[in-house]
């Protein structure tokens, strides 16, 4: 059927790169193999589409594993860059956070509303954390909370909710004035 309907809009599909993805509520994981022009096809747990992890419960959990680990080698990178003492001021040591801080918000309005997981926000909370403490120079001994008021920085947990809201919002003349975005 597939490749019947592919063919009828001109379309063609590459075999070995194609990959399924079984999307259910059931507890035990559900398995498909599909065979598409004798290729077999077997149905994964989660799959990447545009960076963006969309797994079998669409909870986007290994998104945010797979976005915090991204973010956190960016600020290793950063930390090789910039020591932590003595280096650039923190107007520059922001202007490079802020590339970490696009690879976690990359994709929110689609899998920012799972964030009622305490694991997503406590995942994200902590490279949010290690973002902050290298804007501001910091000892790892400092707070979440103490560093945000710190380094002058939007908890993750808002800035996504703000995403979500322009999201929402975006044909509306004004939206991102309204959902606090500048």
């Amino acid at each position: 059927m597939i490749e019947g309907w592919m063919a009828g809009v001109n379309l063609r599909l590459a075999h070995h790169k194609t990959e399924a993805v079984m999307i259910s509520n059931r507890k035990a994981a559900l398995e498909a193999k599909i065979i598409v022009g004798g290729q077999v096809i077997v149905s994964k747990r989660s799959v990447k589409y545009l960076s963006v992890m969309a797994d079998n419960r669409l909870n986007f959990t290994r998104h945010v594993d797979f976005a915090c680990g991204k973010a956190s080698t960016a600020v290793t990178a950063l930390s090789k860059i910039m020591p932590n003492c003595f280096g650039p001021s923190s107007s520059k040591r922001r202007l490079m956070v802020s590339v970490a801080m696009s690879v976690l918000r990359y994709g929110a309005p689609v899998w920012a509303p799972t964030l009622d997981s305490k694991c997503n926000q406590a995942c994200l909370n902590k490279v949010f954390r290690l973002l902050a403490l290298r804007v501001v120079c910091g000892y790892r001994t400092i707070s979440l909370d103490a560093i945000e008021v710190i380094a002058a920085m939007i908890p993750i947990c808002i800035l996504l909710g703000e995403a979500i809201e322009y999201h929402r919002q975006r044909s509306v003349r004004g939206a991102r004035d309204r959902a606090g975005l500048y």
